[in-house]
């Protein structure tokens, strides 16, 4: 149906004058350009019930999108803006309203467009919107255009036109409030020129006034803050938990790893056993070293019983009895080998060696380490402090640690120690690690925790801290001159 000739629903009904000049003196009367912003694309509701609105406005060198409603704050990254900027390009010179249906063989409800290039710019725009019809208001001011409403109607909420023509007539009344929060915006200064009330200044002035004793005792509080009052200079950085010493499990004889029996994050005690080597192997070579201990036994019983007053014999059974001793020793010594098949925890604590169940089937060699245990009441945290702020941290300073898991729990500890050389780490550059022990305080704290550690050095004014921060900052800008 062409949108001409459709009925007019039941339900709307002419919107009332007083209404009408309710709204344009809001508009005019407008505290800011933000507010007259917000006026045109939300509260104009109240005269037409459209689905959407966006302000356009053409003041300056560009045509720019400034307010859609519902939205107080426009994502420039989203499809939507980008379409209505392009939108807002074709439609500058566009002076005269404008309804369209969303029907390419339809006729506009006011003139037809000529300029077929913004014809098409403005079927591609509604196609993209889903929108059934799209309303332009020209704002003017003179013969210039300064903005434009945008208005968007779907199929259950067809436009009417007397409301659109309406809106049309009122254009010159926006436009004009436009251009004056416009210029003011630019030019703040002329606000005075066009203040109507001549108390306004005076009373400005009282209003002004009254704050200057409580902005003199702000200021004098400022003053006494930057140069007479000391506060603890803080520095810090990066925090991590890490064990003091490494306590490893090694395998004391070479083999094959059979069976583990503990993983990471398991607590141990000492001498716990954490996996076993295949036993298969030390079984085959005991048992070939009884067999020949057992064989050269008998060579040696049947040689010294024939062998009488013969040289030849007793050499024999001599050299027979050589071999029968170092067979019992190796038998002997792969006996002992037997109570290192079991790899066993050296202290109590917890494994923090990844992955170790996967160790299964791997062939290791006599004191190769099988997993690492690490004692949590020997829990340290190191500090990642800037090797221009460590200068004045030292033993047994305030250490106020902030765990990821609680940023708002601080730990208190005390520096124990500050590493004598600096290391570089990859995004902090050179950084001196300033340890602390956990002691009690680990039963909060677990291995790998990360946070922000805080040192409290010495007491300072904030002004000779600002000033310090200054000369430093200039000593390495000087070194480029």
């Amino acid at each position: 149906m062409n949108p001409a000739t459709a009925p007019k629903p039941p339900d709307v009904k002419p919107i009332p004058g007083g209404l009408v000049m309710e709204f344009c003196k809001r508009a005019l009367s407008a505290a800011s350009l933000d507010t007259l912003y917000f006026l045109l694309s939300n509260d104009l509701r109240t005269l037409v019930h459209f689905e959407r609105c966006f302000v356009i406005t053409h003041l300056g060198a560009k045509s720019n999108l400034v307010a859609i409603n519902n939205q107080p704050l426009m994502d420039k990254r989203a499809k939507l803006y980008g379409q209505t900027v392009e939108l807002a390009k074709g439609i500058r010179l566009m002076n005269k309203g404008l309804l369209l249906p969303n029907d390419p063989g339809a006729q506009s409800l006011t003139d037809s467009l000529q300029d077929q290039e913004l014809v098409k710019v403005v079927r591609e725009f509604m196609a993209e919107t889903n929108s059934a019809y799209i309303a332009f208001i020209p704002l003017t001011y003179g013969e210039r255009v300064v903005g434009h409403l945008v208005m968007e109607f779907f199929e259950n909420n067809p436009p009417e036109r007397t409301m659109i023509d309406g809106l049309i007539g009122l254009g010159p009344i926006f436009g004009a409030a436009l251009t004056q929060k416009w210029i003011l915006r630019k030019n703040p200064e002329l606000k005075r020129f066009i203040q109507t009330d001549p108390k306004e200044g005076v009373v400005r002035f009282f209003k002004q006034a009254r704050y200057a004793v409580p902005l003199a005792l702000l200021l004098a509080g400022l003053v006494l803050l930057l140069f007479f009052i000391p506060i603890a200079d803080t520095v810090g950085g990066e925090a991590l938990i890490f064990p003091r010493e490494k306590h490893i499990a090694f395998s004391k004889i070479d083999g094959i790893i059979d069976e583990v029996l503990a993983k990471e994050g398991d607590s141990v005690e000492v001498d716990q056993v954490v996996a076993k080597l295949d036993p298969k192997e030390l079984n085959y070579k005991i048992a070939k070293s009884q067999a020949d201990f057992d064989v050269l036994t008998e060579q040696l019983l049947v040689l010294r019983a024939s062998a009488g007053d013969e040289v030849a014999r007793l050499a024999e059974s001599r050299l027979v009895e050589l071999k029968r001793k170092n067979a019992w020793l190796d038998l002997t010594y792969h006996k002992w080998q037997r109570q290192f098949l079991d790899i066993k925890t050296p202290v109590a604590g917890i494994v923090t060696t990844k992955e170790v169940e996967t160790l299964k089937g791997k062939k290791v060699q006599a004191g190769e380490a099988f997993c690492e245990i690490a004692v949590p009441e020997d829990l340290w945290v190191e500090v990642y402090v800037p090797e221009e702020k460590v200068s004045n941290v030292l033993r047994g300073q305030r250490l106020r640690l902030y765990l990821n898991k609680n940023p708002l729990q601080a730990i208190e500890l005390r520096v124990g120690e500050v590493t004598p050389a600096a290391e570089v780490h990859e995004r902090i550059g050179n950084v001196y690690r300033v340890l602390a022990p956990l002691g009690a305080e680990s039963d909060f704290a677990l291995l790998g925790m990360k946070g922000i550690g805080k040192i409290d050095t010495y007491e300072r004014t904030i002004w000779n801290m600002f000033v310090v921060r200054v000369a430093k900052f200039w000593n390495r800008v000087s070194l480029h001159f």
